[in-house]
């Protein structure tokens, strides 16, 4: 399982640790479209200790799409471990 934090953007509070599935469990995703039309699905994690939240996971964001996160202040970014 995975574990991480969160905080809320409106509040900049940091919660408590919520536990994420297993990743073979999650077969949840979103679709991100970019200015250029391309497509790129992401695994969509719910929390499964805590707070009902949504984790989307961006770890081969850059690799299949050249781009990136821009999250100044971070504000609204999970650290898992």
């Amino acid at each position: 399982k995975m574990a991480g934090s969160w905080c809320s953007p409106h509040t900049h509070q940091t919660f408590a640790p919520v536990v994420m599935a297993d990743i073979a469990e999650s077969q949840e995703f979103a679709t991100l479209t970019l200015p250029d039309g391309q497509e790129h699905k992401i695994r969509v994690y719910r929390g499964t200790l805590g707070e009902d939240i949504n984790f989307l996971d961006i770890r081969d964001l850059y690799a299949r799409t050249n781009s990136f996160t821009y999250d100044p202040g971070v504000t609204c970014t999970a650290s898992c471990t």
